[in-house]
């Protein structure tokens, strides 16, 4: 439990933001505190009262500061370069990609422990010591400024794309819809009564025959509409199988870590739908005044085939993508994400270690695990993976055990956000370290294309690899269509 926050005074020095701030009552400590009498002339006659301080404590955090300093250049550089790269969708403008703010996370799977955690674009606090110059404050929140005060790791909520297809996966399994080994016909296209779903890229993107494994590691957005679309023709609870799988993983829900105001993204189902129709302008969903109306409130299946992809009106944050990969892979265990390992004397003996939270358990047959962590393996290890094709990984130390999904999510008025989740070893001893990587770069293009190279590099110092002229970098490689 942390302590009473002690009275400040005018002039002192106190935690505004972030760590700082949610643990400014471990380190400040307490002030000494005399009260003295005086005579009329104010001359010390003696003293009423002594209370001695105690020093403030140290707080010892789970960052690693190697892959901290790894995670903020990569960002960093790799949104400069994304910045000067043509959009492709822009062919007779010659438009480059806007790339200017993203985020990294960095977490060990078996306690999800932050190992290192960048926004961009950043600030200096260092500006905020003695009150910000106004102006200075204001160009801060304006959009130009592209919002450096917000954690985007936290605070920003995005459409996750692809790699949310891994919750689509355990719905669908988790549901009786299929199996592992169920094989869908890919023709490119999904097709609901009057409108058409096609793959990214579109209809002549076709994948033939495709499973779960090879689904995941092609992309392919038919097998996952089906799904949607599917699961939208059960009956109750299966019929949300999507929305229940995310909750269940920690999407629509605060992570808990210690940071202030975090958000929590947003699962849209029929109740969330009709209660935004009524807030927006329809009145009542239960007698509306029209066909518009009508299907304003009505939870249609293209809009379980457009969560199947991580689409529609899901939002999430990159700590929760993060996070909720890593509870698959340590096996189905949703941990509040830890960011202090051990609060600390002044003397440097330890006051208190922190424990870690479970949320929640959940339940995961090792078939379901094998085949999706197969297809995941196979996104950086198979010929047409999408990243393997382009080769991103070509040179890691331990590449036949990586694991990935990229993500390219399409937002209305704004360029594509690129998406990638790295997961290393994908297939780990029982007590060594498991890391997840997800990187969301806002108006960046392909997941492939640009997150994927960047967590490439965050992933090389997790493995201890000094960059070299083989480390592929933001456009080195074409990258794949999903």
């Amino acid at each position: 439990m942390l302590t009473p926050t002690p009275i400040t005074k005018s002039g002192e020095d106190i935690g505004k933001a972030g760590v700082e701030l949610t643990f400014e009552p471990e380190l400040r400590g307490v002030p000494r505190r005399e009260t003295l009498e005086v005579d009329a002339d104010r001359n010390v006659v003696g003293t009423l009262d002594l209370r001695e301080g105690e020093p403030g404590k140290d707080v010892k955090l789970t960052i690693d500061a190697e892959i901290q300093r790894a995670a903020e250049a990569a960002l960093s550089q790799g949104l400069d370069a994304a910045a000067e790269r043509q959009d492709e969708n822009e062919v007779l403008t010659f438009e480059t990609f806007n790339a200017d703010a993203g985020s990294i996370v960095v977490l060990d799977a078996r306690d999800a422990s932050v190992v290192a955690m960048a926004s961009y674009p950043s600030y200096d606090p260092s500006e905020f010591v003695g009150g910000i110059d106004p102006k200075l404050f204001a160009f801060y929140n304006e959009e130009q400024s592209a919002f450096p005060l917000s954690n985007r790791a936290i605070q920003g909520q995005y459409a996750l794309g692809s790699t949310f297809k891994l919750i689509s996966g355990l719905a669908a399994l988790e549901s009786g819809l299929r199996t592992p080994e169920t094989t869908i016909a890919d023709g490119g296209v999904y097709v609901i009564g009057d409108r058409e779903f096609t793959n990214a890229g579109g209809p002549e993107n076709s994948y033939g025959p495709v499973d779960l494994r090879r689904a995941l590691t092609v992309s392919s957005d038919v097998y996952f509409y089906g799904v949607g679309g599917e699961l939208w023709g059960l009956e109750e609870p299966e019929s949300e199988a999507i929305q229940t799988v995310a909750r269940s993983y920690g999407f629509e829900a605060p992570t808990g870590i210690a940071l202030p105001d975090e958000q929590i993204g947003r699962v849209p189902d029929a109740e969330w739908k009709r209660g935004f129709a009524e807030a927006n302008g329809v009145g009542s969903c239960d007698e509306p005044a029209g066909q518009e109306e009508t299907d304003r409130c009505t939870w249609f299946p293209g809009d379980n085939v457009n969560l199947s992809v991580g689409q529609g009106d899901f939002l999430a944050t990159p700590l929760q993508l993060a996070n909720a990969y890593a509870a698959f892979m340590n096996g189905g265990t949703l941990f509040q994400p830890k960011l202090v390992s051990e609060i600390l004397e002044p003397d440097g003996s330890v006051a208190r270690t922190t424990d870690d939270t479970v949320i929640r358990t959940n339940e995961i047959m090792p078939a379901w695990s094998n085949a999706i962590i197969d297809g995941l393996v196979g996104v950086v290890n198979s010929g047409e993976g999408t990243v393997g094709g382009p080769g991103i990984f070509d040179g890691f130390p331990d590449k036949a055990n990586t694991a990935g999904k990229t993500g390219t999510a399409e937002v209305g008025g704004k360029q594509d956000t690129s998406l990638y989740v790295g997961i290393w070893p994908a297939r780990a001893p029982v007590g060594q370290p498991q890391y997840v990587v997800a990187a969301v770069i806002e108006e960046a293009g392909f997941g492939s294309e640009v997150a994927a190279p960047i967590v490439r590099k965050v992933m090389d110092a997790l493995a201890g690899v000094v960059a070299d002229d083989e480390t592929p970098d933001i456009g080195d490689q074409p990258g794949a269509v999903e």
